[in-house]
């Protein structure tokens, strides 16, 4: 007698073969399968293929908070600088690597984030305190006050002796209060006069030269060729400088220092710069973030970052919103404020120079209200775009909706329910590396992958929205990035250098952070396996692994509200050039692994899949994923 217990349940399964980042704005069970809910330390190697991020090692120990990281570059040397705490070090780089501590060149900087620029061969400062420059002085290399070597503009020219007549060439310059008036000599004329209105020449000392007959400046000097008088401001001369030898050309030169309203501070105390001009040049610099005139924005002269003219300024929207930082899209200048919730938060600023007067102007050619910025040090370029950082997350500059009036498309919609919800994001500080924007705030690291982009249906208002990685264990508070590699600086005031997988052996762990292990892992999204009315039955997981000389797994299942290790594998791979001894794998075969876990799950309704890594030395990747089930019995509750 025969029985028949029907057909046997069909054997289903789930393959997840494509990955992308994490999603951490929809719900487990309803997110794409590719995605990630609960992912760290996991980002995408070139090929988009998720893997185990490298570790760093501690490279120098400057003692007090890495406040920024600097590199002057010429066609004749190399420099380095690093502000920590309220100093400034030079760093010495000798046979391919750097010093562990540096040499002190100056004790007063403000301990805060400073910004810096190159102009020709030096190395200009701006740390909300005092406006540095760097470079070669006199033969050797050290730093400067700006306003110590600030540029003296020849403000009048061509004037007659009792001051009279002349020309307009340049303005003051905010960052010194000294200018140079030059004069046509007469043959007796003695007395110069400098001063005009109420301005009042100050108790530094005057200077003056005077052409002779061989065409030779011949320097004056004050109490022993001239007299001041400062309350007058007359200039008078022993012996009268004469006529010119060289007919309609000035032949004295009397440089002084005004008492005046202006005061270096307005520069001084920016703490954010670009270079900017028109055309697409960058020969001026644009500088904002002092807090006593915190909408107001200054640019220097051409090619010029030690002259401010006084005309050079300009304010955007209401003062109660602070400029934020520039971003360059086109040819123009976007000027970013803070968001007030009432005031324009993005001025669009354009270069254009008048043909009669040959001056350049700057001025605001559209401005919007919107998304403002919300930290100072989040203003990077990925790919063609400009991004920054709001209180909403993090938003890019778009030029194709510039013609329909709308400017900033939101970028970061896969982490913006954890990103928005870390305090003190004003302090976020990100840097663009490889095609990755890399966002660091409280220790984590939030990483766009410029080359993954996906359009999400929730997000209709932006045209696409990059992958996104999270990372853990990373105080960055600076980024730096030197000959192709990621440096950042810490609150502690170490210097610290991401490691390549390439330079992972036995004896140099590059899967470490200064020694400790790396946890990475991945969770996938809760499965229903597309029924919810039935029990199902987990008949084995497969997992595709990359391959690598040190790595291992660990294989969790979670259901029923339980979390089970279900596998725990070794993966290594046998080289003759890079042997461990501790850990001996007699396996050659350098294709990608795969582990089989053969463990069963019962009775189930929804089940979640988690691999992990956190051992030292070892890489991790993954390519695919398989799950084989059967729906069983009906759900009745």
């Amino acid at each position: 007698m025969g029985y028949n217990f029907g057909p046997s349940p069909t054997v289903k399964y789930l393959n997840i073969a494509k990955f992308r980042g994490v999603d951490f704005a929809s719900s487990p069970t309803q997110m794409d399968k590719s995605r990630s809910p609960d992912a760290q330390n996991i980002i995408s190697d070139l090929a988009g293929k998720p893997v185990k991020r490298t570790g760093y090692e501690t490279v120098a120990d400057f003692g007090s908070r890495i406040n920024g990281i600097y590199r002057l570059a010429t066609e004749d040397v190399e420099k380095f600088l690093v502000h920590a705490g309220t100093k400034l070090y030079e760093w010495v780089r000798t046979n391919g690597a750097f010093a562990s501590s540096g040499s002190l060149i100056y004790s007063d900087m403000n301990n805060a984030r400073s910004t810096a620029f190159q102009n020709d061969k030096k190395l200009y400062i701006l740390d909300g305190k005092t406006y540095l420059v760097y470079g070669e002085f006199d033969g050797a290399f050290g730093v400067k006050k700006v306003t110590d070597v600030a540029t003296v503009p020849l403000c009048i020219a061509g004037q007659n002796p009792d001051g009279s007549g002349g020309r307009v060439i340049d303005d003051i310059n905010v960052l010194t209060t000294k200018r140079t008036y030059s004069f046509h000599g007469t043959e007796t004329g003695t007395a110069y006069r400098l001063a005009v209105d109420d301005m009042k020449i100050d108790s530094t000392e005057v200077k003056a030269r005077v052409l002779n007959a061989s065409g030779d400046w011949v320097e004056k000097k004050e109490t022993t060729d001239f007299t001041v008088n400062r309350t007058t401001g007359v200039i008078t001369f022993k012996t009268a400088p004469g006529k010119s030898p060289a007919t309609g050309v000035p032949n004295v030169e009397i440089t002084f220092s005004a008492a005046t309203d202006y005061t270096a501070d307005l520069i001084n105390k920016c703490t954010i710069a670009i270079q900017y001009g028109v055309n697409g040049a960058t020969d001026r610099v644009f500088v904002s973030g002092n807090g006593e005139a915190k909408n107001f924005h200054y640019w220097s002269g051409v090619n010029d970052p030690c002259y401010f003219p006084g005309e050079n300024y300009a304010y955007l929207g209401q003062d109660s919103s602070a400029i934020m930082g520039y971003s360059l899209i086109n040819d123009m200048l976007a000027v970013h404020k803070e968001d007030n919730e009432q005031d324009q938060t993005i001025f669009l600023v354009t270069g254009a120079t008048n043909a009669s007067t040959g001056k350049t102007q700057f001025a605001i050619s559209g401005s919007i209200a919107g998304v403002g910025a919300i930290s100072k040090y989040c203003f990077q370029r990925l790919d063609t775009e400009p991004l920054f950082l709001a209180r909403q997350g993090v938003y890019a500059l778009t030029t194709q909706y510039l013609t329909a009036e709308r400017y900033a498309q939101g970028r970061s919609w896969y982490v913006d329910p954890r990103l928005t919800r870390e305090a003190d994001l004003s302090e976020a500080v990100a840097t663009e590396y490889n095609n990755y924007y890399y966002l660091a705030v409280n220790n984590h690291v939030y990483v766009a992958d410029g080359k993954q982009k996906n359009y999400e249906k929730n997000t209709p208002q932006s045209t696409f929205q990059y992958e996104w990685y999270y990372l853990t264990n990373i105080d960055a508070r600076v980024w730096w990035e030197y000959n192709g590699r990621l440096y950042f600086g810490d609150q502690d005031g170490k210097v610290k250098l991401f490691m390549l997988d390439s330079e992972n052996t036995a004896a140099h762990n590059a899967y470490n952070d200064d020694g400790a292990p790396i946890r990475a892992y991945w969770y996938t999204p809760i499965f229903s396996f597309e029924t919810i009315s039935r029990y199902k039955t987990l008949k084995g997981f497969w997992l595709m692994l990359s391959p690598y000389r040190r790595s291992s797994v660990e294989i969790y299942y979670r259901y029923k509200s339980n979390l089970q290790l279900v596998k725990r594998e070794t993966t290594d791979i046998f080289d003759f050039n890079d042997i461990d001894l501790s850990r001996l794998s007699f396996t050659t075969d350098d294709f990608p692994m795969i582990i089989a876990t053969n463990a069963k799950a019962k009775k189930f309704m929804l089940i979640q899949f988690c691999i992990e890594n956190n051992v030292a030395g070892e890489g991790f990747g993954f390519y695919e994923m398989e799950a084989s089930f059967i729906v069983a019995g009906k759900y009745k509750g």
